[in-house]
């Protein structure tokens, strides 16, 4: 996988760039760096990689919002893209944060502009497929522990506790599930382990309940016989019992009917009391009415005259009501009359306000008119002299910004060269100090050593060939037996050949020692010519980067727009005669690479640099005076233009304002003269309901007169209404009357015959014989409610006892299928432990082996970038530790480059294990080494990337350890639109 460019918008310290679309980072493949000062946006470059594209938060101990964390301080939307390839296919994937964004995340075919992936989910699971990983959470954490190490957590894997060790690597190395399914297999064990243990409690249940209920199979046929008895003797007795109920049916039926007839004759002497009561009632009525009639026959003449006083007093009270009427309407008419005097006075006085504030608003338009023809001829005689000043200012302020970008351009120039004359001198001091015989007395120490080394395993290997025919020889003479004679034989004396087997072995012991001596003599003497050698080769290649700086130095002096800035300042003075000339910068582009000469020139550019800065602030100072000149006298411009049009617009307001005026006087003009108007027809009104009224005058003398009248026949008129309704009343009261003395008459002959028909019952009905029978009934009845208890007792008895028996039945069967639960509860006891075992047995031998397959790889790749080979061992038991031979040494007993170098190349033999996709970051690698070793780390690291055959490799890196040796590095600089990316001559 190879990422082509990142373009990050509103992601903490990148603003949105001098187009507004962010900041574009561009990569290639191969090795990039990504250089810096702290606090610039380089670790933010990698968290917001593998963000966008791992799928990997950033890990911290703290918690945080990913929005919280990324997002630009004051920024609500921030926006990543990342273009990478991958198997010749190009894609770029798009990723939105903030509360107020709106952007989806998703996948795009850079070819031909579809999407791939839209959304969280849907993104996660493209990408997974397309690198070929099981889910996004092995694709994370590839990034974070293999691909992006953070800073300064490369070697702290290889260096931790065993716990922490194990929880870094398993899940890696993919052995952690065999951990996780042992103890994740647990609870099923103790799962089957309490239901054997619910199981065989309940057996226990079941077998004490079949113990119980053994005896109930011949319980319940007992009870059953039993049940059938009681049933006979039941039938007997009820068959008795309905004789007898016949018998008591028949002589009830006597006795309903003598009740029937006694509450009859009851009834009729009820109705014959009701009947008397209606009958007195109905007299009281008739008498009452009688002595009504008499009361309105007595009071008929004051009723009259009572009803025509009422008349005619209410023809009276209606006139008054008219003369009511007339009176309101003559004190409205006379209200209105004032009313519309006082309007018609304030009209007046409001027509002549109006005039004397028309004629005060005609003067002020007047003078408004004379100020704005002043300022229209000023702007118009002044407008080609501004024009020019304005062309003028503008150029020259175009011209400051283009001598202000030259300024800090040669003194970007100049802190590139202080920085390139820095390592000038210290390369100056190392070469003056070096001493070139010690490579060579190195070299041949080392000759010498190796010589003395083969010659001593030359003598071992002569003496371990003695020895072993000596061995061959003691073989076939061993008892003393002679080989070709196979007889007895002195010359063939074991003993002899085993004291010079002896004597062999302890020489070659000696030489051994002397030969592990001697390698350890020569493998340090190697050492240190390789150490000399690589110096030397160190300060060639310094040499000529030293060469270069040089010439980039005196490139980037050319590369300055000389002729230009002349040209600008020449423009100013034209403008400005004060400005003094551009100084003239001495030509550094003749000198040589020595120290001295390029020390010289770098002065001079130097002194010339505190020479153009003097110029260029007195230059600015002026020019900025004429610029503000300028920009003050457009001001007054725009304010004068300003006025002009609040006086146009001054002068239309007046003018409507005395149009309004105008109207208004008219109006109120207007409105005096209807006012005058209306009022005179209302005092003629007035005058016609004056006369109008005089008509009324008596009125009131006549309304007392009838009331007094009134007064007299009240009381008469009160006992007419009240006798008057019971007088109607009398014929129908008489009729009433006449009715209920005949139904008293037919209520008694009713009665007559109840008592006759009741005597007749009473002879046909014999007391005694119904009460002999009803108690007999009785008798019998108590008979068959007790056997019938006792077969309801003997129900239940029987039904108590087939449950008894079914529940023997049940528990039996309950009882066999128990037994196979537990049969198979324990088998899967056995097989599930068998698991657990197999599983936690394994984790062991895998990861082992993946170790061994990781550790070998990771010795090529460390042999590659040391000067020692070694061998390396990696032991998944018991902490994931580290060893080095020769000497066994752990990875805490190695040097800080020796560890920095190992974890690199153990990091780069777990990539291509465990990943196919040859790209990897690393922030900061040198972090906490030395400067000289730090130099050699880098080389170290560049050839690992080539052993390691990645496509792609980005270095975060600030210090000085890549210089030269990069082709593509990418510089960040911070400033306060943001960060931005910066070339360097």
């Amino acid at each position: 996988m190879i990422v082509r460019s990142m373009r990050l918008k509103n992601i903490k310290s990148y603003g949105e760039g001098p187009k507004g679309d962010g900041v574009t980072i561009n990569f290639e493949p191969g090795t990039n760096r990504i250089a810096g000062k702290n606090g610039h946006g380089k670790t933010t470059l990698i968290e917001s990689l593998g963000y966008a594209l791992f799928l990997t938060e950033p890990v911290f101990e703290e918690n945080f919002q990913i929005e919280t964390y990324f997002l630009r301080t004051g920024k609500k939307a921030a926006e990543i893209d990342v273009t990478f390839g991958h198997r010749g296919e190009f894609f770029r994937i798009e990723r939105g944060l903030g509360p107020n964004s709106r952007r989806q995340t998703k996948v795009v075919d850079l070819v031909n502009g579809s999407t791939c992936a839209e959304g969280a989910r849907e993104v996660s699971g493209f990408l997974c497929r397309l690198f070929g990983l099981p889910d996004s959470k092995r694709f994370s954490e590839l990034f974070w522990k293999l691909i992006g190490v953070r800073q300064g957590r490369l070697t702290w894997p290889f260096d931790s506790k065993p716990s922490a060790a194990k929880d870094y690597f398993e899940p890696l190395l993919d052995v952690a599930v065999f951990r996780e399914c042992f103890q994740s297999l647990k609870p099923a064990v103790d799962e089957f382990m309490a239901r054997l243990h619910e199981q065989e409690r309940v057996r226990a249940a079941v077998e004490e309940r079949i113990r119980e209920r053994g005896d109930s199979a011949a319980a319940l046929e007992v009870k059953r016989r039993r049940f059938k008895e009681i049933e006979l003797q039941l039938q007997a007795l009820n068959q008795v019992r309905e004789n007898l109920l016949n018998r008591l049916a028949k002589l009830e039926a006597m006795e309903i009917s003598l009740r029937a007839a006694e509450a009859q004759r009851n009834s009729a002497q009820n109705a014959l009391g009701l009947a008397r009561q209606h009958r007195e009632i109905a007299e009281r009525r008739m008498r009452e009415s009688m002595e009504a009639a008499g009361v309105v026959a007595e009071v008929v003449s004051g009723y009259n005259c009572f009803e025509t006083a009422e008349s005619e007093l209410q023809i009276l009270r209606a006139k008054q009501a008219e003369q009511h009427r007339l009176e309101m309407e003559l004190a409205e008419a006379e209200k209105k009359k004032v009313e519309l005097e006082g309007k018609t006075s304030a009209a007046g006085s409001q027509a002549d306000i109006f005039a004397r504030q028309k004629q005060s608003k005609e003067e002020e338009r007047a003078g408004i008119y004379e100020r704005r023809a002043a300022i229209r001829i000023y702007l118009s005689g002044s407008q080609p002299e501004f024009d020019r000043q304005r062309n003028l200012e503008k150029s020259a302020t175009q011209t400051l910004s283009d001598l202000s970008h030259f300024i800090n351009s040669f003194t970007a120039l100049l802190a590139h060269g202080e920085t390139t004359l820095q390592k000038m001198r210290e390369i100056t001091a190392i070469l003056a100090s070096r001493d070139a015989s010690i490579l060579q007395s190195a070299q041949a120490q080392e000759a010498t050593m190796s010589e003395a080394l083969q010659s001593l395993r030359q003598h071992l290997a002569a003496a371990s060939a003695e020895r072993a025919a000596l061995q061959k020889q003691l073989q076939q003479i061993e008892g003393g037996i002679c080989p070709f004679l196979k007889e007895q034989c002195r010359q063939f004396d074991p003993s002899k050949v085993e004291g010079d087997l002896k004597e062999k072995g302890e020489t070659i012991g000696d030489l051994e020692r002397k030969r592990v001596t001697a390698e350890y003599t020569w493998r340090a003497a190697q050492s240190e010519y390789e150490k000399r050698r690589k110096e030397e080769q160190d300060l060639a290649g310094k040499s000529g980067q030293l060469g270069q700086m040089v010439l980039d130095f005196l490139s980037g002096f050319g590369r300055l727009e000389w002729g230009k800035t002349r040209h600008a300042v020449c423009r100013l003075r034209g403008w400005i005669q004060e400005i003094q000339p551009l100084p003239e910068c001495p030509d550094p582009a003749g000198q040589s690479g020595e120290t001295g000469s390029f020390e010289s020139s770098y002065r001079q550019c130097a002194d010339y640099l505190k020479e153009l800065e003097n110029w260029w602030q007195g230059t600015g100072i002026l020019v900025q005076t004429r610029i503000d000149a300028v920009l003050e006298e457009e001001n007054r411009r725009q304010s004068d233009q300003r006025d002009e049009v609040h006086y146009g617009d001054h002068l239309h307001r007046i003018e409507a304002e005395i149009g309004n005026l105008e109207w208004a006087e008219n109006e109120q003009r207007e409105a005096a003269a209807v006012c005058r108007r209306e009022s005179a027809q209302l005092e003629q009104k007035i005058t016609d309901l004056n006369q109008y009224r005089r008509a009324f005058a008596l009125l009131g003398d006549q309304i007392a007169q009838l009331a007094q009248r009134q007064q007299r026949h009240r009381s008469d008129y009160q006992r007419y209404l009240g006798a008057k309704p019971l007088a109607d009343e009398r014929g129908a009261r008489e009729m009433e009357l006449d009715a209920q003395r005949k139904r008293e008459e037919r209520v008694a002959a009713e009665l007559a015959f109840c008592e006759s028909t009741l005597s007749q019952l009473r002879l046909g009905t014999a007391e005694v014989s119904l009460a002999a029978v009803r108690r007999e009934f009785e008798e019998q009845s108590a008979a068959v409610a007790a056997e019938s208890a006792n077969l309801e007792h003997a129900r239940q008895e029987t039904e108590r006892e087939e449950i008894r028996f079914r529940e023997w039945q049940e528990a039996c069967a309950r009882r066999d299928e128990i037994v196979r639960i537990l049969a198979r509860l324990s088998a899967a006891i056995k097989l599930t432990e068998l698991a657990r075992v197999s599983l936690r047995d394994s984790a062991p031998l895998v990861a082992q082996n993946l170790c061994g397959r990781i550790a070998g790889q990771a010795q090529r790749i460390f042999n590659r970038i040391n000067p020692d080979p070694v061998e390396l061992r990696w032991e998944a038991s018991p902490r994931y530790s580290l060893r080095v031979i020769p000497g066994d040494r752990r990875f805490a007993m190695l040097s800080g480059g020796e560890q920095t170098k190992l974890a690199l190349a153990m990091t780069l033999a777990m990539i291509q294990e465990f990943s196919g996709l040859r790209f990897c970051v690393f922030d900061e690698p040198t972090y906490g080494v030395d400067a000289e070793s730090r130099e050699k780390l880098g080389d170290a690291m560049l050839e690992a990337q080539k052993v390691a055959e990645l496509e792609q490799l980005i270095l975060v890196s600030h210090d000085d350890a890549f210089d030269g040796k990069i082709e593509n590095s990418i510089y960040l600089r911070k400033t306060a639109e943001g960060t931005e990316v910066v070339q360097f001559p």
